[in-house]
C-alpha cells in the first residue's frame, strides 16, 4: 500500500503542477509565480527522499519540460521532447546528473525563437525562472548523492533505459496515428492494427517491462477526453492513475478492468475539441483486444503484483 500511495503522490504531483501552470497563465502572473512554485516543489519532493524522490523528478522532467512547447505543433519540439524522454531514462537507471542537465539547459532552449500563443508569451522567462533553481537543486542533490540511480548496480542498465525510450515513443507514435487516422478519415480501420502493434511491442520486451508498460499506457488512456476541459472528465483521468498504480502494487486485473470500462465510456457525449464522429467506435475497437489480452495474460500468471515481492525485487520489477 505504501508503493501505491507514493506512486499516487507523485502523479497527483506531476497533474498539479501542470495545473498550477496554467492557473498562473490565466491569471497573468506566471513570472512572479515561478521562483516560489520551484521551491515549493523542492520542498514537496525533498521529503520523500531516495529512490521515490528520483522518480518523481523523473516524472516531472518529462511530463513538464518535455512537453513544454508541444501544442506549438513543430516536430522540433518533438524531437526535444525524445530528447528528454532520453535524459529522463538515463537519469533513471544510470546517473541523476541527467536530470540535471535536462533542468539547466532548458531555459537555453526557452529563449530559441518560436510562435507561441497569446497567452503563454511570458512562458519563456517564466519557465528560465523555474527551471534553473530546480536544476541547481538537482545538480546539488547529485553531488551530495542523494539519489542512487536503480541501474548502479545492473549490467543491463541501457538495456533498461532502451525499453522506457522505447515505451515513450511507442505511446507518442500510436496517439500521433490515431490523430493521424482521425483526420483521413480511417480511424475505425486502424483501431485494430494499432492495438496489435501496442500488444506485440510491448509483449517483446519481456513480461516485468511488458507489465510497467501497460500501466503506464492505462494512464495515458484515462486522459483521452481529459483536456477538454470537463471536470467529469478530469477526475476520469486521476481515477485512471489511481487504477494504473493499483494494477502495479495490487492487481492486474485492474489494469485490464479500466481498458474494458473505457469501452461504454467512450459512448457518454464528450465535447471533443474536434469533431471525429467515428472516434467512440474506434476506441472501443481499439479496447476491446487490449484488454481481453490483459485478461488472458494475467490468468497464464504473467503478470504479478509488485506488492507480493519480496521488497528486494520490488524495485527491479516495477521498473
Amino acid at each position: 500500500m505504501k508503493n501505491t500511495l507514493l506512486t499516487l503522490y507523485i502523479i497527483f504531483l506531476v497533474i498539479a503542477a501542470g495545473f498550477g501552470v496554467g492557473a498562473a497563465t490565466d491569471a497573468g502572473i506566471l513570472i512572479p509565480a515561478s521562483v516560489p512554485f520551484a521551491l515549493i516543489l523542492i520542498a514537496l519532493l525533498y521529503y520523500m527522499g531516495g529512490k521515490p524522490e528520483l522518480l518523481a523528478w523523473a516524472a516531472l522532467t518529462v511530463g513538464l519540460l518535455g512537453g513544454t512547447y508541444l501544442q506549438t505543433g513543430e516536430p522540433i519540439e518533438y524531437g526535444m521532447y525524445f530528447i528528454y524522454m532520453l535524459l529522463t531514462a538515463l537519469g533513471i537507471f544510470k546517473s541523476p546528473y541527467f536530470l540535471a542537465l535536462a533542468w539547466l539547459f532548458h531555459p537555453v532552449w526557452d529563449f530559441v525563437p518560436r510562435t507561441l500563443p497569446q497567452h503563454m508569451h511570458d512562458l519563456p522567462l517564466a519557465c528560465a525562472f523555474f527551471d534553473t533553481p530546480i536544476g541547481l537543486y538537482l545538480l546539488w542533490g547529485s553531488w551530495k548523492k542523494r539519489w542512487v540511480s536503480f541501474g548502479e548496480d545492473s549490467k543491463d542498465a541501457y538495456w533498461q533505459i532502451g525499453k522506457t525510450f522505447f515505451v515513450g515513443m511507442l505511446i507518442v507514435g500510436i496517439s500521433y496515428a490515431a490523430i493521424m487516422a482521425a483526420e483521413t478519415k480511417v480511424l475505425i480501420w486502424a483501431a485494430l492494427p494499432l492495438a496489435a502493434v501496442v500488444i506485440f511491442s510491448f509483449r517483446a520486451m519481456g513480461a516485468r517491462a511488458e507489465w510497467l508498460a501497460w500501466a503506464v499506457l492505462t494512464g495515458w488512456l484515462g486522459m483521452t477526453y481529459a483536456h477538454t476541459g470537463n471536470s467529469l472528465d478530469a477526475v476520469v483521468f486521476f481515477v485512471y492513475v489511481v487504477i494504473s498504480a493499483l494494477g502495479v502494487f495490487v492487481s492486474p486485473y485492474f489494469l485490464a478492468a479500466a481498458w474494458l470500462a473505457f469501452i461504454p465510456w467512450n459512448f457518454v457525449p464528450h465535447e471533443l475539441s474536434l469533431t471525429y464522429p467515428d472516434f467512440p467506435l474506434a476506441c472501443a475497437i481499439y479496447c476491446l483486444p487490449v484488454g481481453l489480452y490483459l485478461l488472458w495474460a494475467i490468468r497464464k500468471k504473467r503478470f504479478v503484483p509488485a506488492d507480493a515481492k519480496r521488497p528486494s525485487e520490488m524495485v527491479t520489477t516495477v521498473i
